[in-house]
């Protein structure tokens, strides 16, 4: 058999999802919209949408460029279809002259194509979702060409003068900045419920907040300028919109930004009749906590005054009337809407907190205290685990002070002409004083030359400096193990806070719903003629599907139907879908299940026999959906080796069971590692299974080749690593691929690996058909394989994890 290698994901990638064309895509659109009831809102958006492009596209700005159009169509990035018509409408009035505009539009849509092409991983352009959805820098940048593609256009038609100059300049200027304004307008604006004050602005950065009122006050004043000339029944659409627009500003947000809006937009309109729009703005921003009649009519009456001192009867006829009908048709508006009241944005969906779906809800909560009391018991454990490691291995600390006092002597005797004398012999007079030294300078007694034994003293030529040096190395013990002690408190903060983030994002993961399944899954049960007023699927791994509301009782041969179909979207098992009515509302839910379970069996001998395998071995599940599988092999061999191993997977176990994520583990495992076992190390080789989706992970540090057996396949994986504890940082490879009932994973220890790759009767043993035999009789003898008497070197381990289709 061939052994491939396997470096990527390779073994069976996870199939392409569903792809719907424009059409399948508008129609799913229009279907989420009609179940959440947003129908009539979105038409109004669109006609709106068709009506401002029409007014923009026929309004001349100055020199003859008429920007406002080709600015919008470049900036929008939703309802593109709608202002493109009303773009091409507005073009069609003009004549001779719409015809060039219309094709410089057509450019620009072109363009915009071409540009949010979708796409990812693209050379020159950054990558992008869906059509029209490019990054704002492409979409100023289309309106700058699309300006200069216009006055280039009069340039050559017209010759060159000032006008056409002129107008090249305006065109090439004013479409940017437009589109800019226009932009930031449409990016960061709120829904139209938080503008109106039906609910809550979204928080956002300081620039992009500047940066949206400031797009609106440009949007206002362009509309306000393009409504310039038109009027109904002798009032004023233009000195409306400037009054509106003064009004919404200062009682949304507050007097200051009433007053800039209103006179801006006044500006636009009759430039020295701009007071008499901000006045009202500044007045009800201020007065209105006093009484909002009281403010709206001292506003008017402001306006009123300003007009009639700079216009006399004629300007305060021309102005009052559009004071006193906005002021009228924006009353009960305005008594609806309140001061902004910026709140973090949440991802909860309308309705979570209904009683059926918090009562849903509720093994969640329950779930995430159970996580959190995990949490709470690996940091309490985890000291004892390393307590535990410590007093396996360390040295005590007499044995210390001797070890280091016994060094001190050996550099400075070893050169004495009388070394035979102190330290040979049956009862060596210098190992007596020495051993005596260190009991007290252990105990903290103070000891001098004096203590020397006659025969010692009489031939020691540097009594004092023997002593001195003795003492030094007493004293360097202490201090590495007080540096040693002081590294414990900030390893234990580094794991609190690295656990806590990753189980509170574990748990948003749970809670997060994903609204185009929930979408999907609406639709599924709508195709069986039920109804329901709320369907969530919630979970990014471990889903759930919960349903309120439904308009009957699903029968008993429909259960199974339903369960298949939302199976095929989610693409999980779940469970059997439980129905609960209470009161006349009626409850559905199914929970993600396990398609696939782990069986293992383990094999291990050690280097010397009779000896203790410094290999360790665990196996565990998490939450039933996870699966781990640990391999470590110490550095050396014997007690200690076993120490740094069975410190490695506890360690580990411990921090995955409480929802800290495989990297951070390692990370942390790796840290201890280096600063509590120094000189040590150990490799290590995890594999984690997804239960669920049958997706599996290896991640490698310093480990031995594993392989996995599928059939008549063997595929090997492999990495170049470096054992933790030897770095600052763990040197790790990770292998992800997809998993299938049958498959074998096969772990080894160096010590079996380390043997010649073209060992016939490894290989024989690893890529020959195992048949009938049991995990643990494979596993035998492919240990007896690689085992020869005699030879060994290291110790041997062998684990395996069979794959098998949940029961």
């Amino acid at each position: 058999m061939q052994t491939q290698e396997l470096d990527e994901l390779s073994l069976n990638t996870p199939p392409d999802k569903p792809k719907r064309n424009f059409w399948g895509q508008y129609k799913a659109y229009i279907e989420g919209l009609r179940d959440k009831g947003k129908i009539g809102r979105e038409a109004l958006l669109e006609l709106a949408s068709l009506v401002l492009a029409f007014l923009f596209a026929r309004t001349t700005v100055v020199f003859g460029a008429m920007p406002l159009g080709i600015a919008l169509l470049c900036a929008k990035k939703k309802k593109v279809v709608a202002t493109g018509v009303g773009v091409a409408l507005g073009m069609a009035t003009l004549g001779m002259t719409g015809w060039v505009y219309g094709f410089v539009g057509l450019f620009a849509i072109t363009l915009r194509l071409a540009l949010s092409f979708p796409g990812k991983n693209r050379k020159i352009l950054p990558d992008c979702e869906r059509f029209f959805g490019e990054l704002p820098e492409l979409r100023i940048a289309t309106a700058a060409v699309c300006g200069l593609v216009a006055g280039g256009y009069q340039l050559l038609a017209g010759g060159v003068s000032t006008a056409s100059l002129l107008f090249l300049l305006s065109m090439a200027l004013l479409c940017p900045i437009a589109c800019g304004a226009f932009l930031a307008t449409f990016e960061y604006a709120p829904t139209p419920e938080a503008l109106l004050g039906k609910e809550d602005l979204p928080k956002m950065k300081k620039r992009h907040e500047v940066l949206w009122r400031l797009g609106m006050m440009v949007l206002a004043a362009a509309t306000c300028f393009s409504l310039k000339g038109i009027d109904l029944f002798g009032i004023s659409l233009s000195l409306c919109l400037a009054m509106a627009t003064g009004l919404l500003f200062s009682k949304r947000i507050d007097a200051l930004h009433g007053m800039l809006a209103g006179g801006i937009c006044g500006a636009v309109v009759l430039p020295l009749y701009a007071p008499a729009f901000a006045l009202p703005g500044l007045i009800c921003g201020v007065l209105w906590p006093v009484g909002g009649f009281f403010a709206l009519g001292l506003g008017i009456a402001s306006g009123a005054v300003w007009s009639a001192f700079v216009g006399e009867l004629s300007g305060f006829l021309s102005v009052f009337p559009e004071l006193c009908v906005t002021a009228t048709l924006m009353w009960p508006l305005l008594q609806r809407i309140g001061k902004e009241t910026t709140l973090p944005a949440t991802s909860q969906s309308p309705g979570l907190s209904s009683d059926a779906i918090r009562q849903a809800s509720e093994s969640h909560i329950d779930q995430s205290d159970m996580h959190m009391l995990k949490l709470s018991g690996a940091l309490a454990s985890l000291s004892k685990v390393y307590e535990a490691y410590v007093e396996s291995v360390e040295t005590s600390k007499e044995e210390l002070c001797l070890s280091a006092c016994m060094e001190a002597c050996e550099k400075r005797c070893t050169s004495c002409e009388h070394h035979a004398t102190c330290w040979q012999g049956e009862m060596p007079v210098g190992e007596h004083f020495v051993a005596q030294v260190a009991d007290s300078l252990c105990v903290g007694e103070d000891i001098d030359h004096t203590a020397m034994p006659p025969k010692m003293k009489m031939c020691c030529p540097l009594p004092e400096a023997l002593m001195e040096d003795m003492k030094q190395a007493v004293g360097q013990v202490f201090r590495d193990a007080h540096e040693k002690e002081r590294v414990y408190p900030a390893l234990e903060y580094d794991i609190a806070a690295a656990m806590l983030k990753d189980v509170v994002k574990r748990e948003r993961s749970r809670k997060k719903e994903d609204s185009r399944l929930s979408l999907e899954a609406k639709k599924i049960l709508r195709g069986f003629g039920i109804h329901a007023k709320q369907v969530l699927v919630l979970g990014q791994k471990e889903k759930r599907v919960l349903v309120k509301g439904m308009n009957k009782t699903p029968h008993e041969g429909l259960l199974p139907k339903i369960k298949r179909e939302l199976e095929t979207l989610c693409g999980c098992p779940f469970s059997f879908p439980h129905v609960d009515v209470e009161g006349d509302t009626i409850y559905m839910e199914l929970i993600a299940m396990k398609r696939y379970q782990a069986e293992t069996a383990v094999v291990m001998r050690s280097a010397l026999p009779g000896d203790i395998s410094g290999d360790t071995v665990r196996f565990f599940d998490v939450d039933d959906y996870a699966f781990f599988a640990l391999l470590s092999d110490g550095m050396g061999t014997g007690k200690e080796a076993a120490a740094v191993s069975g410190l490695c997977t506890s360690f580990l176990q411990k921090l995955l069971e409480a929802g800290c994520h495989r990297t951070t583990a390692v990370k942390l495992l790796n840290q201890t590692v280096r600063t509590g076992c120094r000189g040590s190390g150990a490799t290590l080789d995890l594999v984690e299974i997804d239960q669920i989706y049958g997706e599996a992970c290896f991640l490698k540090a310093g480990a031995a080749a594993s392989y996995i057996k599928r059939g008549t396949q063997l595929f090997r994986v492999r990495s170049k690593t470096i054992p933790l504890g030897l770095l600052k940082d763990p040197d790790t490879e990770k292998v992800r691929f997809r998993l299938e009932a049958g498959d074998v994973i096969i772990l080894l220890s160096d010590g079996i690996s380390q043997m010649p790759e073209d060992n016939p009767t490894i290989s024989a043993a690893l890529s020959c058909d195992w048949g009938d035999k049991s995990l643990s009789e494979v596993a035998s003898g492919i240990l007896s394989a690689s085992s020869v008497e005699g030879e060994r070197a290291d110790d041997m381990t062998v684990a395996l994890i069979k794959i098998a289709k949940a029961t």
